[in-house]
């Protein structure tokens, strides 16, 4: 090896190591300066201790007089600390890097902070000691296989404004029992949630539009599956090996585009899908949901007007049979949501709360 050859080595090596290398450590933690008044934890590359116990890490640290912001978890910051149990981050935390707390097999408790805007690529990958995970209502993306192979994690809730899920994001949660998707998800993405055979009831909201390949297959304990009425694609296989299916309702009114391998032959065969009842005709004659042999009309409590959706113009035109008595403009059983078998206002009252927060209050 010659001389240049040599001092390129070593200066690359050199760059590497500063890349890496923290700025400063303080209260048991480790530091990158980003900014002129902000730092994000790090791991700890020059002392290689690792983080352990229940760690709460703080929104601010002083270093050298001057006092920096904490906004950020570090990429590969707490990855492979065996001794982690617990983490509590700061509502100044906006984002956090890739690996920031992978393969952490003790990480039995998380709290995020409430300004995330994101769960990173592998966040939480291997975590296998974590049952329960709260998405606070900041964060917008779950990004690719950020929960994955938590095979303890039991509880899954996300905030109002997660709009999409990566890939593989909870793949092989086998103890997953309770998802509540956010009410803004648009995209979930390829085999998100394949392999969480303790799953036994989905319910796929309003909003989404794309349901990725594989996204729930091998999900052998679901029984129940409900698709929101803005779906208008579900991807190949989507549904496969989901055996125990004997209920599917899907309440778009168009039949979403779907493979002939979505769901498995055993369940066209035997599970009822249920759809909007001016829709039956629809989806008996559309490929391949003609597959299902049974195909029974719903109707959707709250569609006064019977176009899919229940929103505002619903309350409109079901004030106006209150004040006209001109029954023929709207559905009279879906307006009685009371089930009290008369409509009046007391049921606009309560389509109006179900519009302001997403769910009946009577259920």
């Amino acid at each position: 090896m010659n001389t240049k050859t040599l001092l390129l080595l070593i200066a690359a090596w050199l760059t590497a190591l500063t890349a890496v290398a923290q700025d400063f450590s303080s209260g048991g933690f480790s530091y990158n300066i980003t900014g002129d008044n902000t730092v994000e934890v790090t791991k700890d590359y020059m002392g290689g201790t690792q983080y352990s116990g229940n760690v709460t890490i703080p929104s601010t640290v002083t270093y050298n007089g001057k006092t920096y912001t904490v906004d950020a978890i570090g990429a590969y910051a707490f990855q492979y600390c065996e001794g982690l149990t617990g983490v509590t981050m700061p509502n100044t935390v906006t984002t956090m890097g890739d690996y920031a707390f992978g393969d952490c097999p003790a990480l039995a408790s998380v709290t995020l902070s409430n300004s995330l805007q994101s769960v990173g690529y592998y966040a939480f990958q291997n975590c296998t000691a974590l049952t329960s995970i709260t998405i606070p209502n900041s964060v917008k993306y779950i990004l690719d296989q950020a929960f994955s192979y938590c095979d303890h994690l039991t509880t899954v809730k996300m905030g109002d404004n997660v709009e999409q899920i990566g890939n593989n994001v909870f793949q092989y949660c086998t103890a997953l029992t309770s998802l509540t998707l956010s009410k803004s998800l648009t995209e979930i993405g390829w085999t998100a949630f394949t392999n969480c055979s303790s799953l036994t009831s989905v319910t796929i909201p309003d909003a989404v539009t794309f349901i990725g390949h594989y996204s729930f297959s091998e999900c052998t304990g679901l029984t129940t599956l409900t698709i929101g009425s803005g779906v208008t694609e579900i991807g190949w296989s989507a549904f496969e090996g989901c055996p125990a299916l004997t209920k599917v309702t899907c309440m778009a009114t168009t039949p979403p585009t779907i493979d002939e391998y979505t769901f498995d032959a055993d369940v066209y065969a035997a599970a009822t899908l249920y759809v909007p009842d001016g829709s039956v005709s629809a989806y008996q004659d559309t490929y391949p949901w003609w597959l299902f042999t049974m195909i029974e009309g719903i109707v959707d409590r709250g569609d006064v007007n019977n176009n899919g959706t229940i929103n505002i113009a619903d309350v409109v035109e079901l004030i106006d049979y209150i004040l006209t008595d001109n029954a023929g403009a709207i559905n009279m059983v879906a307006a009685d949501v009371n089930y009290d078998n008369i409509v009046n206002i007391a049921d606009a009252v309560e389509i109006i709360d179900y519009i302001l927060h997403g769910f009946w209050r009577n259920d």
